[in-house]
């Protein structure tokens, strides 16, 4: 029921980029922390073939910081690749892919110098990554909803790091590349799979996928 609904969703995105208004969706998974960057992505991806093929031409693969700093990068790098390569396999070769990485999820430590260096982190992953966007979090998160200066505080140093970099060339990191052989792999063993499941269909192959044990996630 819910991804027929989500049909109806993206096929009225589709009806509006056909009369010249194009919307964006984000795809995004691990509202939770701590799930494997290749489940995470293996549902994005099969999110985006189900709405792709309903119209809509504009996507953000979303994922979550997991404060693993090469393994954050590495799934930057391949989303963007590994959704370019199955959107493309189906003939959806038209539509725009864009990555977007929200800052860590879980619980921020309450003392606001510490939570400023979770903060940096997800801005050097970002950085690392290539990421298109990058949703910035505040030194605040552990006392309840910030204030509107806590989240300038959290975007400028955010901000602050990126461009500090932005003038550096860094060398090829091996064991980002490493980590994304590794993420490249895992995901595609699973949307294969579940593409096989379903006989083609992504929006079958989800749901035959998670009924075999394919896809299993802590949190949807």
């Amino acid at each position: 029921r819910a991804i027929e609904a989500w049909q109806y969703s993206y096929r009225m995105m589709g009806a509006y980029h056909e009369r010249g208004v194009t919307m964006s969706v984000e795809h995004y998974l691990p509202i939770s922390t701590l799930v494997p960057q290749s489940t995470s992505m293996a549902c994005v991806i099969l999110d985006s073939l189900i709405a792709a093929a309903q119209g809509v031409k504009d996507i953000s693969l979303g994922i979550g910081q997991q404060c693993h700093l090469a393994q954050d990068a590495a799934a930057l790098r391949a989303y963007p690749a590994l959704g370019r390569r199955y959107l493309d396999a189906f003939g959806f070769d038209d539509v725009e892919l864009s990555t977007v990485m929200s800052q860590w999820m879980g619980g921020f430590p309450s003392d606001e110098g510490q939570a400023f260096g979770v903060i940096c982190m997800a801005a050097l992953a970002g950085y690392l990554g290539g990421v298109t966007y990058m949703i910035s979090k505040s030194p605040h998160e552990a006392f309840g909803v910030p204030t509107t200066e806590a989240n300038v505080h959290g975007l400028t140093a955010s901000k602050m790091v990126l461009r500090m970099l932005d003038d550096q060339k860094l060398a090829p990191i091996a064991e980002i590349a490493a980590e994304q052989a590794i993420i490249e792999t895992e995901t595609r063993a699973i949307v294969d799979r579940a593409l096989e499941l379903g006989e083609g269909d992504a929006a079958l192959g989800a749901i035959r996928a998670i009924e075999a044990g394919v896809i299993d996630v802590p949190f949807s």
